[in-house]
């Protein structure tokens, strides 16, 4: 290139006496000019040619790397279960996938970085869940819509406001919970009476009593109310429900401001 240079330079210094020292002078200051921007444009050349050997040996320590941490892991790969793959099949080999990726040199000598048709895909382990034994919630709440304002004795009480309920064990037509599931049950039931008046209730399963509540305003005129919670232990098909067992001068109580209820759920 510096020769070519000194060639034309010659060639217009000698054509300077024919084409005059002004013409020649403009020449000399173009191609002065030319020489710099040649010049620049080398050294531009020379630090891409090194910051192109040190990406290659940047990623060249990258792939070294990647390679050995998949080296590390091999002792584990036989117990790894892929989603979507048999367990005896393993990932392609790392070492030839990176390989695949790795910047070569094309004809020129030039680096290129090699585009490949790899499908990168990810591959989710199947994370093993312990084996808990789920349970159903069974439970409901219900309540006496109006005041029932005959409590005879023996009568079964029919709440029949269903408010929360997991299925359709409770009847509110007949006031009485049938057993979904065996267990551990637990029942609890509030009774307002009127003033000068008393009723004593109790919680059935099937034929036995198992809790018992009085409800006694007797002598006074302020209504009085008692709630009453009692466990049992259940079998599917038992029917629980709540009775009048006596009563005497009095409805029993139910409005927005206080309300006779029923209530029961498994214990999980």
């Amino acid at each position: 290139m510096n020769l070519f240079l000194v060639y034309i330079l010659t060639v217009f210094v000698t054509l300077g006496t024919v084409i005059g020292e002004d013409e020649s002078a403009t020449l000399l200051k173009i191609i002065e000019k030319h020489e710099l921007m040649i010049r620049r444009l080398e050294e531009k050349i020379d630090k891409q040619d090194k910051r192109i050997a040190e990406l290659e040996r940047g990623c060249d320590h990258r792939v070294q790397k990647v390679s050995d941490i998949h080296d590390a892991a091999n002792p584990y790969e036989d117990e790894v279960h892929y989603h979507g793959r048999n367990e005896t099949e393993k990932p392609r080999d790392l070492k030839n996938t990176l390989k695949a990726v790795t910047p070569r040199k094309n004809n020129k000598g030039e680096n290129n970085v090699v585009t490949s048709n790899l499908k990168h895909r990810r591959f989710l382990l199947e994370t093993p869940t312990p084996s808990a034994k789920t349970s159903t919630v069974i439970g409901f709440y219900a309540y006496l819509g109006t005041h029932d304002s005959s409590p005879a004795p023996n009568k079964v009480i029919v709440f029949d406001t269903i408010k929360a309920t997991s299925g359709h064990d409770y009847n509110p037509y007949s006031g009485i919970f049938t057993i979904p599931e065996s267990g551990m049950y637990v029942f609890t039931w509030t009774i307002e009476c009127d003033g000068n008046g008393q009723i004593f209730t109790k919680i059935v399963k099937n034929s036995s009593v198992f809790g018992s509540i009085a409800s006694d305003s007797n002598h006074e005129i302020e209504y009085r109310m008692s709630t009453g919670v009692a466990l049992t232990l259940a079998n599917k098909g038992d029917i629980v429900f709540v009775q009048v067992h006596s009563a005497q001068n009095t409805k029993i109580h139910s409005s927005d401001y206080a309300r006779s209820s029923f209530s029961g759920w498994k214990l999980n």
